[in-house]
């Protein structure tokens, strides 16, 4: 059992840090193995070395000190969080004094380096002896050659339910990612015409979407960085908020067919230039542009890129600009999140498909507006919209299987028609595409809770709430369905709430919260939340259709609530 990142937690207050390890070894830790019937058998400045004479007790243990952990952290800012990472293995060891060696030790400790903070991860042997006997879920996660270690491990990760993080980035500080790291401000519009706001701001998204497919990159989601939209900022203060090393800032001017693009990456601790440059191209050039600012960045932070990041660059979406500028204004009218911006949206993006038919971007994005319309409970045909929706996302995946973005709306489509394996496989895949897209981690949880893991799906989700501090509302959907398909109905009720007051005019949650309500016996108020809904034209028949049809489990966890309250029969 290791402390994650003691030294950089040392550095920042070495008192401090031995005062709370202290604390929680006698206070958390230590009752934790006695109750287990564990032993420590020796201390490593960081980290510990344990000893079970049953692995169920061994395993058990862990989970709780882990979950112990959580609620530790709850409101410690993440520069000052101790979390942990634990190994398990299962063995017989060699006894030399209070010591203890042999290769079981060896294993444990490697598997320990594998595990994420906060997380533990056990081998083959010992899944194998524990599986069917503890009420714990674990994800397999393959073969893995372990250092010092002759043949590869299966390894097994415990999931250990983290919760989501509601804080993030409202903190001071957050602590800094193990990679090279980086926040793209929205670029400020220069063409003297606020109507080309979505021109720079599609810009921005699509130098993030270029930079977030770079595996060795972390990259804050746009709807992070566009929270600082017309602001006057300061990029150490932008920096710290984020959690990231490097700041990347520009502006857009675009007349008639010519482009003019500045960009200045900026170090987040100093304030100093790293790296700036001025583009002026035409239109048509555009997508080059963005690869040379991609490729600059990448040069400047010292990444090494794989040989299939490398092909990426140079591909072209679409050689109609009017398609693209169709695709931009679309895009601008789906973020507004009303109903009439819907159709706008829905109505430009239908126009660039026939300026160009081969154009997944286009097909890709109509898919999304078509299914969300049919969640907001907005689409004249529900059921028609799901299939059109469906066949378009197929489409775009056919005509761009390198698109991430078609991967992840297909995802959904299949995850809607309740082709759950076929969602995780797709949403899998364009997560793989693009590994810093947080919509993607997301769109992995939905599917996990979907198919019966909702403490898989909370611990996706709160790494997808860092890659998107300041995340989304329908975020909180996710983490509500999660805690509620683990009966934690407060905790639900509380993330739906979050939802409400982020967006009331999301009929879907109040619906939701008026289950959680009636699980929890508050009655009145679950009516009250049922009425909203109904206000808002959500009826149950389209309830029915759309969440039942897709989600068995806590679709039926959502009726029982609102019986419990009479609100159906």
């Amino acid at each position: 059992m290791d402390v994650v990142g003691y030294a950089r937690l040392m550095g920042a207050d070495e008192k401090g840090t031995r005062a709370t390890v202290r604390r929680l070894q006698g206070e958390v830790w230590e009752p934790e193995i006695t109750r287990h019937r564990g032993r420590i058998v020796k201390t490593m400045g960081d980290g510990l070395l344990l000893e079970f004479s049953s692995l169920v007790d061994a395993i058990e243990s862990s989970v709780q000190i882990q979950r112990a952990m959580i609620d530790q952290n709850r409101d410690v800012p993440d520069s000052r969080r101790v979390e942990l990472r634990i190994g398990v293995d299962i063995g017989d060891v060699l006894v030399e004094g209070d010591d203890i060696h042999g290769d079981g030790v060896n294993v444990a400790a490697r598997l320990e380096e594998l595990a994420d903070p906060g997380s533990i991860c056990i081998s083959g042997d010992a899944y194998r002896q524990v599986t069917g006997k503890v009420e714990i879920e674990f994800e397999d996660i393959g073969l893995q050659e372990l250092k010092n270690i002759a043949q590869p491990i299966q390894a097994y990760r415990v999931v250990v339910g983290a919760t989501s993080r509601p804080t993030v980035g409202e903190t001071a500080e957050l602590a800094l990612p193990d990679r090279p790291s980086i926040a793209v401000l929205p670029f400020e519009n220069m063409s003297g015409d606020s109507e080309q706001e979505y021109f720079s701001d599609g810009i921005t998204e699509d130098i993030i979407t270029s930079l977030s497919k770079i595996s060795e990159l972390f990259v804050i989601a746009r709807h992070s960085t566009f929270a600082y939209k017309g602001k006057a900022v300061d990029i150490i203060d932008v920096s710290q908020k984020l959690g990231v090393a490097n700041v990347l800032e520009g502006s857009v001017r675009k007349v008639g067919n010519r482009v003019r693009i500045t960009a200045q990456l900026i170090d987040g601790k100093s304030g100093g230039h790293l790296w700036a440059e001025r583009y002026d191209r035409k239109l048509d050039d555009i997508f080059a542009v963005q690869d040379e600012v991609t490729e600059k960045i990448v040069e400047a932070l010292k990444v090494t890129l794989t040989i299939a990041e490398k092909e990426r660059f140079g591909s072209v979406e679409t050689s109609n600009m009017e398609a693209y500028d169709l695709v931009l204004r679309a895009r601008d009218r789906y973020l507004q999140t009303t109903k009439d911006a819907f159709e706008e949206a829905r109505t430009l993006l239908t126009r660039a498909i026939k300026l160009d038919g081969n154009y997944a971007r286009a097909y890709s994005q109509l898919a999304q507006v078509c299914m969300t319309q049919r969640y907001h409970g907005w689409s004249q045909s529900p059921a028609e919209d799901l299939e059109y929706s469906f066949d378009l996302a197929r489409r775009a995946v056919e005509l761009d299987s390198g698109l991430p973005y078609a991967h992840s709306i297909l995802a959904s489509a299949h995850l809607w028609r309740g082709d759950l394996e076929l969602a995780a496989a797709e949403a899998e895949r364009a997560f793989k595409l693009e590994p810093n897209n947080a919509d993607g981690l997301e769109g992995i949880a939905e599917v996990r809770f979907a198919m019966g893991h909702p403490a898989e799906a909370l611990s996706l989700l709160d790494k997808a709430m860092r890659l998107n501090p300041h995340f989304p509302f329908y975020y909180l959907s996710a983490v509500g369905f999660s805690h509620l398909m683990l009966r934690n109905f407060e905790e639900a009720a509380s993330t739906f709430e979050r939802g409400t007051v982020r967006h009331p005019d999301f009929a879907p949650h109040h619906l939701f919260l008026a289950a959680c309500y009636g699980h929890l016996g508050r009655h009145e108020e679950a009516v009250q939340a049922f009425s909203r809904a109904e206000s808002m034209g959500m009826s149950m028949d389209q309830f029915s259709d759309i969440l039942l049809a897709r989600d068995p489990a806590s679709g039926d966890l959502v009726m029982d609530g609102l019986r419990a309250s009479g609100l159906v029969s």
